[in-house]
């Protein structure tokens, strides 16, 4: 039987796809608002469909989707540009932050994802609805499955602590794709905002004594009931301390003060001086996410025309990610002409103490028949052998996507995609192995 929370995953999607279809204008000759993406499977996370563990591209997508829908549903009720309509937005994603397919939904799911993929339990707190709670909880995960995954797959362990923030970047990434190529009209800056900011104020709690009382006020709220323990406490302490310790046994962080279980939270004060500094520096390279002109509402700029006779479209920005090995540094390129649609990305990977170099090119809905569109993306990189923290050696991967639209009339497009990526850390992938994934869904025209 289906615990509560799979059956809300379901009753979410049923209800959103009967409001697009009663909410349809019927007039096909109007531009398209947005599109709403249903992906109704997700391979190899899913399984006989059940939506217990959405893959990562299913959860990015469904928070995406639910944000759009929402954010040009109030635009419709208020008006376009208005006041009321930026205040209701902004009430809207604030609100929104501790209710199922927000970011803060997507956020643990990802978490979820990389335990689910060995079988391990967990259950994402938002569907407790404990409204405007600190703090958000995996819970329901033993003592054991992460003292296993720490000693089995470390480099995983460590991901499991960065996924987080990973996902809220790239639902960023993917709103901002969205307003360059398809020139969406949800007006999603204030998301983009509150992505950016609570990532770094996350970043500066975690790397500050703050984070010793925000940990002490989760212990005090715990007893010696393990499954309603966060699996982690706070992310990105955790994050460094097991960068910088992969072969600590998991039980090495001692006992919870209530005496039963492990004590899985890292404070300020458990780490040492080096691995501080480490941490910080990832705040201060947080910043890094400001440079971005969509943040300003700034979806496109013109290549002047000395430069090129064709009418060509550009935007760029900067992301900042932890990951399993260190850190990354992307710089993004949109570029948009009559007849292409490109994106690009210089990928800058450091661990401890050495840099390696990565780049993905990719084409993005190019025609190749009267109703079907192809996408296709490159992948490569060098990353650290083993995806270790202290090696200088590099090892090259990389991964091939593609991805087929078809058109069934002007409201309804039928999706599928199939990638392959080595081994390595590739965002918005559960695996650190090589691996084969496959989606498949609806998107939904949404007429202004």
């Amino acid at each position: 039987m289906l615990d509560l929370f799979v059956r809300l995953n379901y009753s979410i999607l049923f209800s959103l796809f009967l409001i697009l279809t009663c909410l349809s204008n019927t007039n096909a000759n109007e531009t398209v608002a947005h599109q709403v993406n249903l992906p109704i499977w997700d391979s190899p996370e899913n399984k006989d469909f059940i939506y217990k563990n959405p893959g990562m591209y299913q959860s990015l997508q469904l928070s995406k989707s639910f944000y759009q829908f929402s954010h040009y549903s109030l635009q419709q009720i208020w008006g376009d540009n208005t006041t009321e309509s930026l205040i209701a937005i902004i009430l809207f994603d604030t609100i929104a932050t501790w209710l199922p397919l927000s970011n803060s939904w997507l956020h643990e799911e990802w978490h979820r994802n990389i335990l689910s993929q060995y079988g391990f339990d967990s259950r994402n707190g938002v569907y407790d609805f404990n409204w405007f709670s600190d703090v958000i909880a995996v819970d329901h995960v033993s003592d054991e499955d992460l003292a296993l995954l720490k000693e089995k797959h470390p480099q995983d362990m460590i991901r499991l602590h960065s996924a987080g923030l990973e996902s809220q970047a790239l639902l960023n990434l993917s709103i901002e794709k969205d307003k360059f190529y398809n020139e969406s009209k949800s007006f999603d800056y204030m998301l983009l905002w509150f992505n950016t900011i609570n990532s770094l104020a996350y970043m500066n709690a975690c790397s500050t004594s703050e984070a010793n009382t925000i940990t002490k006020n989760i212990l005090d709220g715990e007893d010696e009931n393990i499954d309603n323990r966060d699996f982690t406490g706070l992310d990105c302490n955790a994050w460094v301390y097991d960068l910088f310790r992969p072969e600590e046994p998991y039980s090495s962080r001692g006992t919870h003060p209530s005496g039963i279980g492990i004590n899985r939270y890292i404070t300020y004060d458990k780490l040492n001086n080096e691995e501080k500094r480490f941490l910080r520096k990832q705040y201060y390279l947080h910043f890094l996410n400001f440079i971005n002109p969509f943040l300003l509402s700034m979806d496109n700029f013109h290549l002047p025309e000395k430069y090129s006779s064709r009418d060509i479209l550009w935007n760029t920005n900067l992301q900042h990610f932890i990951n399993p090995f260190g850190y990354s540094i992307h710089w993004n390129i949109f570029a948009k002409t009559p007849n292409h649609k490109l994106f690009f990305t210089f990928k800058n990977y450091f661990n401890k103490n050495s840099y390696f170099p990565g780049f993905v090119a990719s084409l993005i809905d190019k025609p190749i028949a009267t109703k079907t569109k192809l996408s296709i993306e490159s992948n490569v990189w060098q990353q650290p052998e083993a995806l270790s923290f202290t090696t200088n050696k590099g090892e090259w991967g990389g991964s091939l996507a593609a991805s087929l639209k078809y058109k069934l009339n002007n409201y309804f497009i039928l999706y599928s995609n199939i990638s392959y990526k080595t081994k390595g850390w590739l965002e918005a992938y559960t695996s650190l192995d090589k691996d084969t994934y496959m989606q498949a869904g609806i998107l939904i025209n949404r007429f202004e």
